[in-house]
């Protein structure tokens, strides 16, 4: 249903202020995802309907990304959680466990590279903004993370922003 909803063409001349029920229900969903929030992060992998929660997350990148105004703040404040998770994984330090081993090979933590390679893929400009590309290529030093480097390489759009090349060139020449 969420995933209709977020396709449906009348929905990109919504605006998303606080004050209407779809900026609620849009600020509301982007919660969900946020790592802060430990609801998607926590979700098994294994779970029946995993694999919609991811759906239904990439189809609202794309939404917001198309909702440049209006959609930018609130991608944004998700994309930057998500930096700050990565950060702390490049930073060792032991206050998340959002990117740890267990949770990226059992739960969908692993599923938040997906929303970044949404956002890598309909609006690049915005993993700049939010200084994405720095963790992530610090990431790609770190030898005991190939699970972390397997997914960088599987989401990125290294076909349209020379940042993401970048790091595709130190994950292949170690």
């Amino acid at each position: 249903l969420m995933l209709c909803l977020l396709q449906h063409p009348s929905l990109t001349t919504v605006t998303l202020s606080e004050d209407n029920v779809c900026g609620k229900f849009i600020r509301t969903l982007t919660n969900f995802y946020k790592p802060s929030g430990r609801q998607f992060s926590s979700i098994l992998y294994s779970e029946k309907h995993s694999k919609k929660y991811s759906s239904v997350g990439v189809q609202l990148v794309k939404y917001l990304s198309k909702m440049e105004s209006s959609g930018g703040g609130i991608l944004s404040g998700l994309v930057t959680e998500i930096v700050d998770q990565l950060c702390q994984v490049t930073a060792s330090k032991l206050t998340s466990d959002v990117f740890s081993p267990s949770s990226v090979s059992h739960k969908l933590a692993r599923d938040y590279f997906l929303l970044l390679g949404a956002v890598s893929f309909h609006n690049s400009n915005l993993l700049k903004q939010c200084k994405a590309y720095g963790p992530l290529l610090d990431i790609c030093g770190i030898v005991s993370r190939l699970d972390l480097h397997k997914l960088i390489l599987a989401s990125l759009d290294f076909a349209h922003d020379v940042h993401a090349r970048v790091i595709l060139e130190k994950l292949l020449t170690g």
